[in-house]
């Protein structure tokens, strides 16, 4: 059994479609967040 593997449904429109950069800020708050919650 398990889970059924699909088709992933969020694609990019365009293949060179890139993920807009957060400000430094903003990731060292995320990754001390994570760190925090032992999930790094």
């Amino acid at each position: 059994m398990g889970l059924e593997k699909r088709e992933n449904y969020n694609l990019p429109k365009s293949n060179n479609a890139r993920q807009p950069k957060g400000p430094e800020e903003k990731e060292k708050a995320i990754e001390d967040a994570l760190k925090h919650f032992r999930m790094v």
